[in-house]
């Protein structure tokens, strides 16, 4: 693989075998989850995150999960190149946190996070069905696609352009051991970390995933549907808010992924 000086802002390919393989293990659990959110049955939203926590922890990671499997796994031809480069490990099922690639830990965990199953507890039994809602678009399939792709993304990116990401993250420790600020590692020369050329492109990657899995539906949705529908990037619009929206939707022009509704 030729090694790129400079990030490249391009989607990343990724198979669509390889985002199915990881999240197979979830299935079964984010059908039970949504379907015990959208019915409002609160019995069956406390068994569930009673059975998560009886699922063992893997090592020192933070987190649950089902299921763990070597990147040699995946078909995706970058990723092929990024395994020879740096292999890691992909833990699938309920990260203690956030979704995320770890390039010093060399892993990836990715699944629905535990702390926003956990959020689940605070409401059973003391609100109405309305507070519910905005669950509905957190626990699904699609949600959990565009995570993946996401931190795949991240994955090899940092592996064909040398391994900027270790190093930035590795910088971001010694001034966090130091008792400074990390983020100001992070973001660069950005106002915002999320602003930074990684972080759009993985944002796009996982907007390209949820297009792939929703062809027919996409011209008619609008571009805050695509953000109903991935979380993360609703938080960071309303975080962020213009320069993030401007951004994101230039990407997407330029990757031919604004549908009618979008402009």
């Amino acid at each position: 693989m030729r090694l790129q000086k400079y990030l490249i802002e391009a989607i990343i390919n990724i198979d669509k075998s390889d985002v199915e393989m990881i999240l197979k293990p979830l299935k079964p659990w984010i059908k039970r989850l949504r379907n015990a959110v959208i019915s409002v049955d609160f019995l069956s939203i406390s068994k569930f995150i009673n059975d998560v926590s009886k699922i063992k922890t893997h090592g020192s990671k933070s987190g649950k999960y089902l299921a763990s499997f070597s990147s040699g796994q995946l078909k995706s031809p970058l990723a092929k190149e990024a395994h020879k480069i740096k292999p890691i490990t992909i833990h699938s099922g309920f990260p203690g946190f956030n979704n995320a690639y770890d390039p010093v830990d060399n892993d990836i965990t990715v699944g629905l996070p535990i702390q926003s199953v956990n959020d689940l507890l605070r409401i059973v039994g003391e609100v109405d069905k309305r507070d519910l809602e905005r669950y509905h678009n957190e626990f699904t399939e699609d949600r959990v696609r565009a995570s993946i792709r996401h931190e795949l993304t991240h994955w090899i990116d940092d592996c064909i352009h040398n391994l900027f990401l270790n190093k930035k993250m590795i910088r971001a420790r010694e001034v966090y051991y130091k008792k400074e600020d990390p983020a100001s590692v992070m973001k660069g020369k950005k106002s915002h970390q999320y602003l930074t050329a990684e972080e759009i492109n993985a944002a796009i990657g996982s907007i390209e995933e949820l297009k792939r899995n929703n062809e027919d539906e996409w011209d008619g949705w609008t571009f805050d549907d695509i953000l109903n529908k991935i979380p993360p990037l609703k938080t960071l619009d309303a975080t962020i808010g213009q320069e993030w929206r401007v951004a994101i939707k230039k990407r997407m022009a330029r990757e031919k992924l604004l549908g009618k509704k979008m402009k």
